[in-house]
């Protein structure tokens, strides 16, 4: 049965919030884990900051960019699908298109939004995922349907 776009939706963010509400459950059971010395070491030999592998703000990241994914793939095939073919210039393009659009969301969103713990930090971090992965999968092939750089199956 084929699903209508606002279906998609609701689907993508019920399921976004099941795995939100089990990546919390994960991180706060796991909140007392303590990381390894050496792990810190390594990291910082590397000059990397220490890594902080129950932080909730993980959570957010993964759930926000399903969620921004899944909302995408249900624009995509409501319009009809999409061809990534064509010629090799097209898809050169397409790519320099695309990455652009990640990194104006993901760099310029992350030096407007507040770092650190909250729920208001929280959301907008879901947020800024959410556009990133909606770019990939309903933005940027939008754009790329609209400037006539790649077809749709429809």
């Amino acid at each position: 049965m084929k699903k209508t776009f606002p279906q998609h939706i609701l689907i993508a963010f019920v399921t976004s919030l099941i795995l939100m509400l089990i990546g919390l459950a994960v991180t706060a059971f796991r909140a007392d884990f303590q990381i390894p010395t050496t792990w810190i070491d390594n990291a910082l030999l590397v000059g990397s900051v220490p890594p902080a592998p129950v932080d909730p703000n993980n959570v957010f990241t993964s759930t926000g960019l399903f969620f921004g994914l899944a909302l995408g793939l249900g624009w995509v095939y409501a319009d009809g699908g999409y061809q990534a073919d064509g010629p090799v210039m097209k898809r050169v393009l397409r790519y320099v298109i695309g990455l652009v659009g990640v990194v104006i969301l993901w760099m310029g969103l992350g030096e407007i939004f507040p770092r650190g713990d909250g729920i208001l930090v929280y959301t907008l971090r879901f947020i800024r995922y959410s556009l990133v992965g909606l770019w990939v999968t309903g933005g940027a092939p939008f754009l790329f349907k609209h400037f006539n750089l790649s077809n749709f199956s429809k």
